[in-house]
């Protein structure tokens, strides 16, 4: 999840707005499981990372970088983890994984792009759903803002469904059909 935070880590707002939607979910959650700690963890981390947001969209008058994309990735990896082992009556496996959809899914498919053009599969590229956006945008804060427009329904169903896997699986096969279909389209137009 460290990763998956970095490699989406590339436009004003992108990363932090993500993470951002992603811990009010585990707010929201934890509020509902009555888990006081992960609650104020996420409280204090939200706090910090909206503080930071303010400064980076849509100026960019400061970058997150890797260190703090890789301990946001941590952060909310352990965070999510926690979550769903604590209470596993009420918060199904999945939901971490469905709530993180977005820049976990960018790694898996970057990778398996990556290999299937016989490249390395960890060497950088511009190839990212966010890149295509931007390529044919052209505009930083319109393309962080079409990602988050795109990733806030996920977080929604996440959770609302968040005791109910079978919902969940259903919530992350959809998106990356989504992720798919707006993919394939904006690459053809490329």
């Amino acid at each position: 999840m460290s990763n998956a935070i970095n490699i989406i880590d590339g436009f004003n707002g992108l990363a932090s707005g993500v993470c951002l939607l992603i811990l009010s979910g585990i707010m929201y959650v934890a509020y509902d499981v009555k888990d006081v700690e992960i609650f104020y963890c996420a409280l204090v981390l939200f706090f910090g990372i909206l503080g930071f947001f303010v400064c980076n969209f849509p100026l960019g008058k400061i970058f997150l970088g890797d260190g703090g994309a890789y301990f946001l990735g941590f952060i909310l990896g352990m965070l999510l983890v926690l979550l769903t082992q604590r209470h596993t009556e009420s918060v199904s496996a999945f939901f971490g994984l469905s709530i993180m959809v977005y820049p976990v899914w960018e790694v898996v498919f970057s990778i398996w792009r990556r290999k299937r053009l016989r490249r390395n599969a960890t060497s950088p590229d511009d190839l990212h759903l966010h890149t295509l956006i931007f390529k044919i945008s052209r505009h930083n804060v319109g393309t962080s803002s079409v990602i988050l427009a795109l990733h806030i329904p996920i977080v929604i169903f996440s959770i609302y469904f968040h005791a109910h896997t079978a919902m969940l699986l259903y919530g992350i096969i959809g998106f990356v059909g989504l992720y798919m279909l707006c993919y394939y389209a904006l690459s053809k137009r490329l």
